[in-house]
């Protein structure tokens, strides 16, 4: 008797085991077709040493690893340890990805396809296995917020000047900025010789503020903000209107930056200019471009440009004398 009843105890503990792993692996299935009809997502994700990437996810596994498809085609795989922060999964940005479901589909026109994963999935018991590793993956599951639409301002060896919008940024490789003007500027990180902190987009603070308002010699005025400048040759900026302006150094009188409400520019912008350094050094010229705590630009009588680090500056006096020591 006690054997009857513990073979069917053991029977019905067989059905109940059997029915949470069909259970399950519906379950699986469906997060899966959910995931087929969304389509591709893209994530951000900041890493512990500063980096930050974003792309197309490929692998995404809770507690182990995530894989991006970066915008250059490569695939970056970042264990979970490095990770600072995820941002919540957002569509693929190009509508392409919705073509690209449908072929799926048409080479399999017969029905049966179909219906042939749900009973493949729900016969098989024990196939719970192999999905585990996927199944932390599901697009409702959300990290910490990484903000997007962060900008920076990268000097590089060759005195160019860019600013834009951080698309990938790797401490130590390289960084890569979306310029005012749509197009995507990859930089080393041995080409780099200055790089800003990051600035949130729309932020209308003048610390870091890409703002030039360019003077020409003909009278007129341009305001926008930066998106190159190539010392000596010219500078670009985008206009509030989004047109895109280049502006040769030899029609311009002088650039200047926003600085903090009500106050004045410390360098006098009209006149000769007589800077003292602290090497002892002196440079006389007239004021062509001031960028607060990053470098002032004279222009001598004689065309020449002196670059002057701001830190170099001990005191910047009006002068008329017409000799540089």
């Amino acid at each position: 008797m006690q054997r009857r009843v513990m073979s069917s105890g053991c029977a019905l503990w067989t059905l109940c085991v059997a029915a949470v792993f069909s259970m399950s692996a519906v379950q699986v299935v469906a997060v899966r077709s959910v995931q087929a009809d969304a389509g591709p997502v893209e994530r951000s994700v900041v890493t512990k040493d500063g980096s930050m990437y974003r792309g197309e996810v490929l692998e995404y596994t809770i507690g182990s690893h995530i894989v991006l498809k970066l915008s250059s085609g490569e695939s970056k795989r970042i264990v979970w340890d490095d990770i600072d922060q995820v941002s919540p999964p957002r569509p693929k940005s190009p509508p392409a990805a919705s073509s690209s479901s449908p072929p799926p589909p048409s080479p399999a026109p017969s029905s049966p396809a179909p219906s042939s994963p749900p009973a493949s999935t729900s016969s098989a018991a024990p196939a719970p296995s192999p999905p585990a590793t996927t199944s932390p993956a599901p697009p409702a599951s959300t990290g910490p917020l990484v903000p997007s639409g962060f900008e920076r301002t990268v000097q590089i060896r060759d005195n160019i000047t860019y600013f834009g919008e951080v698309m990938e940024y790797e401490v130590g490789s390289h960084l890569i900025l979306k310029l005012g003007d749509g197009s995507i500027k990859r930089i080393s990180w041995a080409e780099a010789k200055r790089i800003s902190p990051p600035r949130r987009k729309g932020d209308t603070s003048h610390i870091g503020s890409p703002e030039r308002t360019i003077v020409l010699r003909n009278g007129n005025t341009l305001r926008g903000d930066l998106v190159e400048s190539v010392q000596g040759v010219h500078t670009t900026i985008r206009l509030s209107s989004g047109e895109i302006r280049r502006v040769g150094w030899s029609d311009i009188t002088r650039i200047t930056a926003p600085l903090a409400p009500g106050v004045s520019s410390p360098i006098p912008l009209t006149g000769e200019l007589l800077v003292h350094l602290d090497s002892g050094s002196r440079l006389l010229g007239s004021y062509f471009e001031y960028v607060p705590e990053q470098q002032l630009i004279l222009r001598h009588q004689n065309g020449r440009l002196y670059y002057i680090p701001v830190n170099s500056i001990i005191k910047v006096t009006i002068t008329d004398e017409g000799k540089t020591e």
